[in-house]
C-alpha cells in the first residue's frame, strides 16, 4: 500500500474483502448493482486489454443530469472501523468540462441524483462518507468528507480528465478515543495536497463519528449536458479492519 501520513495506521496490510478486479470478470451481481435514472444506462465489459467496465449514463433520450453509478448492493462499510477504498478509473467528456464524476467514494443511502446534486452543485449537503470527485464546469479533482452536515472540501489541483487510467484511493482510520476519524486521499499513490497551499499541505479531514451510519462503496457519474457520458473502471476494491 502507498505511504500515507501515518505509517502505523491500521489500514496497512488489509486483505481486500470484496472487489471487482480486471481481466473480464464482468459485473458481480451478488456484490454490485447499477444506480441509474435513464432506461438505456448500462454497465458492461468494453473492449480493452485486461477487461474494463464501461459505465454509461444512457444514449437514448439523453438528458442533463442523467446518472449512472456502480455501487455495492449493501451498505458495507461504516466509520466505526478503519478502511480503504480503491479504484482504477478514467473518463472522457462529451463536451468541454461537462461531466460530473466520482472516481471512488462511499455514501450512506446512495442513490442516483443524491450522490452528486444536479447542475454541477457537487456532493449532497448532508451525508456520511467521502469521495474523490469532479463537477460540471470544473476541471480538477476535489476531495470531500462528510459526517452528516459537517463537511470538508478541498481542491487537489490535479486535472481530472485523462486518456489514461489513474489510481484513486481513500483511506480512513478511527482516531484514538473513537470520537473522531481521519480521511486521507491519494491519486496514483501520492497523498493529495491542497491546491490553495504553497506548502504542499496534505489533504486530511478529521470528522466526528457520532451518528455515523453504514455506507455503499461506489463510482461513476452523471451528465452535465444532454449527451451521454461514459466512465471506465478497471478495478474497484475495499477493505475493512476487523
Amino acid at each position: 500500500m502507498p505511504s500515507t501520513l501515518h505509517p502505523n495506521s491500521p489500514v496497512y496490510g488489509l486483505d481486500f474483502q470484496a472487489a471487482y478486479a480486471d481481466h473480464c470478470f464482468g459485473l458481480d451481481s451478488d456484490v454490485f448493482e447499477k444506480l441509474s435514472d435513464n432506461a438505456s444506462a448500462a454497465i458492461g465489459v468494453t473492449d480493452a486489454s485486461g477487461g474494463v467496465l464501461s459505465i454509461a449514463t444512457g444514449a437514448t433520450s439523453a438528458a442533463d443530469n442523467d446518472g449512472c453509478y456502480l455501487a455495492t448492493k449493501g451498505e458495507v462499510i461504516k466509520m466505526d472501523h478503519s478502511f480503504v477504498l480503491k479504484s482504477k478509473f478514467k473518463y472522457s467528456e462529451a463536451g468541454a468540462d461537462v461531466a460530473n464524476v466520482v472516481a471512488i467514494g462511499c455514501m450512506n443511502n446512495a442513490a442516483v441524483g443524491t450522490v452528486l446534486a444536479a447542475n454541477g452543485a457537487g456532493p449532497a449537503a448532508s451525508f456520511y462518507g467521502a469521495m474523490i470527485y469532479k463537477v460540471d464546469g470544473e476541471t480538477t479533482w476535489k476531495c470531500v468528507s462528510s459526517a452528516g452536515a459537517t463537511q470538508y472540501i478541498d481542491d487537489t489541483g490535479v486535472t481530472a480528465a485523462s486518456s489514461e487510467l489513474a489510481g484513486f484511493e481513500i483511506q480512513f482510520e478511527v482516531l484514538p478515543g473513537g470520537a473522531y476519524g481521519r480521511f486521507v486521499f491519494l491519486i496514483d499513490g501520492r497523498v493529495c495536497t491542497k491546491a490553495t497551499s504553497n506548502l504542499n499541505e496534505p489533504i486530511t479531514h478529521e470528522v466526528p463519528l457520532s451518528g455515523a451510519t453504514e455506507m455503499n462503496v461506489l463510482c461513476g457519474g452523471q451528465t452535465g449536458s444532454a449527451a451521454e457520458e461514459v466512465f471506465y473502471l478497471d478495478a474497484i476494491a475495499f477493505a475493512v479492519t476487523t
